[in-house]
């Protein structure tokens, strides 16, 4: 763990560009265990978002504050150029910042993340949606509200991975996650489609093809912007690099060996 960073880090050295990983909603940074036991020459930095784990969720939280903590966590780590990957709500966070700041970002990771709402009104419905499911979290509990996240479609994938998973996240703190959703709801963000081609690096778009929603938003991203290449891995729902950990792990070595193949 390094201190004195707004946003909790675990570090675990290793050789070549460092990688930033932000896991996804309910995660933590136990989220990259395998990827880091496949790949020990990793040189990675892995983030918690405020909420998950044993953090808290500060009241004043939003996707804008996030932000600006994850500019102000890559300052004091001192990282002059790096990747990020992000993971879900992970990849979306780390876009909000690449399209805002990104100083010293040389390749940005989204695997199974959204990009943006673009119409307004369905931003609004998901934004009330999220905060109702916020509410839920608190009143019914973190083991209904797991059972109920991971029964959706989203994760129909994720069959021998499932038991594990919810026994994993099931350590959170209620309140806490339920502040986080309600902070960096999809639909408190803007739409960043637009924004991915003013973005002076690589960007990969990762999805798994049994999630035929993202694997779509992957293609339609890599058609409409020359810097943005999608891959699409087999066998694999939203969680890629759960599913298909070795297929992801060889991926991603790939992408950090030259991003712009």
């Amino acid at each position: 763990m390094i201190g004195r960073t707004p946003l909790e880090v675990t570090r675990r050295p290793g050789t070549g560009l460092p990688v930033l990983l932000v896991h996804g909603f309910l995660g933590d940074a136990g989220e990259w265990d395998r990827l880091l036991r496949d790949l020990p020459e990793l040189n990675a930095y892995c983030l918690t978002v405020p909420g998950h784990g044993q953090t808290s969720c500060p009241a004043d939280a939003s996707i804008s504050w996030f932000r600006a903590a994850f500019a102000e966590t890559v300052a004091a780590l001192g990282l002059a150029e790096f990747a990020v990957l992000g993971y879900s709500l992970g990849g979306r966070l780390a876009l909000d910042w690449a399209v805002h700041d990104g100083q010293g970002l040389r390749c940005l990771i989204a695997e199974s993340a959204n990009p943006g709402i673009a119409d307004p009104a369905v931003r609004a419905e998901r934004l009330a949606a999220d905060r109702t499911l916020a509410d839920e979290l608190v009143e019914f509990g973190l083991h209904v509200f797991l059972q109920k996240w991971y029964g959706q479609d989203l994760f129909a994938s994720v069959v021998v991975q499932r038991a594990d998973l919810v026994q994993r996240r099931a350590t959170g703190n209620a309140q806490e996650l339920s502040r986080a959703l309600r902070a960096f709801s999809l639909g408190g963000q803007g739409d960043l489609q637009q924004d991915l081609g003013l973005l002076g690096c690589p960007v990969w778009w990762i999805a798994g093809a049994l999630d035929p929603r993202y694997a779509e938003i992957a293609k339609s991203l890599e058609m409409a912007h020359a810097g943005v290449r999608a891959a699409i891995v087999g066998q694999a729902g939203h969680n890629v690099h759960l599913e298909q950990p070795q297929l992801f792990a060889r991926l991603l070595v790939r992408i950090l060996r030259d991003p712009c193949a």
